[in-house]
Order: C-alpha cells, then structure tokens, then sequence
C-alpha cells in the first residue's frame, strides 16, 4: 500500500491511500493544524495508514460512546425493568419522586461510571439528618442503580 500527502493553497491537508489488492483511491483530510501533515508523514513513514488508523479511532470512539451511560438513563432503565415486579405503582413513583427530588439534580448527568464515594456523599448528605429515612431509601436506591450498571458494563 502507497500513501501521498497533498497539501491544497488553502493549507488542508489530504492522505491519498492506494492498495495493491485495491487501486480505488481514498481521500482523508488531514485537518487543519500545522503539525497533522508532519504527524501524517511520519505515521506513513513508519508504516501506519492514516486512514485506517483514523477509521479505527473513530470506532473506539463510537463503541466508547455506547458504553456511556448517565447515571438518570440507568436509573430510568432500572426502574423500567423493575417496576411490573414491585407489589404498588406507587413504590415506581416514590423511586422516580425521590431520584427527582435528591439524585438527578447533583449526579444525574455523570456518567454513571464516574460516580464515586463523594458523589453520593453529596447526595446524602444534605438529608441524612433531617429526613434519615428517605436518606437510607435513598441509598439503598443509589446502590442498587450502581449495582445494575455495573451488571450491563456500564461502569
């Protein structure tokens, strides 16, 4: 396989790919920084293709991005999947009311692998000696979200 790096009088910079088994050619900018043409060359010299190396990054990242999850999605999703074995509609919405109320505001939009021990701390906290109850519901709550990410690969 052949690669060229072309530079454009507008200063973008294209990796020209041709393969043996394939003589189509592919096109891939090479974006806009001085330094990405000299990273290109050297990639090309030292026998990377830049394009399949960015098809490859690109697809990390996209698998990468599948695995992340918020920590109100996995509650939502708990919820969803438990609430038909719960005896009362009303414990689903004391879930819902209480994760409103408490949870969504301080880790709803983290990234449920990223919770950590100060993170619910911050949650709980704030209640834990004014409405002890809900604060111990609550944990238990948090902990058992937690639990159900961390079975589906989420953290």
């Amino acid at each position: 396989m052949s690669s060229n790096l072309t530079a454009s009088a507008r200063t973008t910079f294209h990796v020209v790919s041709r393969h043996p088994a394939n003589p189509s050619v592919t096109r891939m900018n090479a974006g806009f920084q001085p330094n990405s043409l000299r990273e290109a060359r050297a990639k090309v010299r030292n026998g990377v293709d830049p394009v399949a190396n960015s098809r490859a990054l690109r697809s990390a990242m996209k698998a990468d991005q599948a695995q992340a999850k918020t920590f109100k999605f996995c509650a939502l999703a708990y919820i969803d999947a438990h609430e038909a074995g719960w005896r009362n509609a009303k414990h689903a919405q004391q879930w819902r009311n209480t994760l409103d109320t408490y949870a969504y505001p301080v880790i709803g939009g983290l990234l449920v692998r990223d919770i950590g021990l100060p993170h619910v701390l911050a949650v709980l906290e704030p209640i834990w000696t004014t409405k002890t109850e809900t604060a111990s519901r609550l944990r238990g709550r948090l902990e058992s979200i937690v639990d159900w990410a961390t079975t589906r690969g989420y953290r």
